[in-house]
């Protein structure tokens, strides 16, 4: 077996010596042979990579879509409630601050009466925020703040209610003194143009 490989072996290399092509597989002749089977094979090395490249983008677009959608169900409509949490806080505020420059006492009852409006509303929105998924540690501590809102917005009432009823007393004590130096002034009057 030896003496007939080395024989093989032997004829190669001298049909290779001689200028006679070794002999090869065709496909290997046509595929690694040519300068074109060597284009044909970097180009569908290209392809395979390519269309490797766009299955995981593929892939990882999927997975993508599914989180953002699953984020987008998830917190969603918790964020639209929070927002309307937050509008109505700011619509609690802005009445409160009107409700401290009220001038009278219907002005401040129609303010009350919109501040009590408001309050509900908030107390309403912070329900709907626990019910919408929220966790619970979070949506009590709402209900607490609206809670606290409703306290310090009834204290603001009062004062101002005090205030109002402090400018109807001091409006009537300087009508009293204005009639009081009116009397006196007339009372005086004789005597000092004689």
């Amino acid at each position: 077996m030896t003496d007939r490989n080395t024989s093989v072996s032997g004829a190669l290399r001298e049909s290779a010596e001689q200028g006679t092509p070794q002999q090869r597989h065709p496909l290997e002749m046509l595929i690694f042979g040519t300068i074109r089977g060597k284009l044909f094979l970097a180009l569908g090395i290209v392809v395979i990579c390519g269309v490797l490249g766009a299955v995981v983008t593929w892939n990882a677009n999927r997975v993508v879509e599914r989180k953002i959608t699953a984020i987008a169900d998830d917190n969603l409509p918790a964020l639209v409630v929070a927002y309307r949490f937050s509008e109505r806080m700011t619509n609690i505020a802005s009445v409160a601050a009107a409700l401290a420059n009220a001038d009278t006492a219907p002005t401040l009852e129609s303010r009350k009466v919109l501040l009590a409006k408001h309050v509900t509303e908030a107390r309403e929105t912070a329900a709907a925020l626990e019910s919408s998924g929220v966790t619970r540690a979070g949506a009590p501590s709402l209900q607490v703040l609206v809670d606290q809102v409703d306290d310090r917005a009834q204290e603001l009432a009062t004062h101002v209610e005090e205030r109002l009823s402090l400018d109807s007393r001091i409006v009537a004590l300087i009508r009293k003194l204005t009639e009081s130096h009116a009397r006196f002034t007339a009372s005086v009057e004789p005597l000092i143009s004689h």
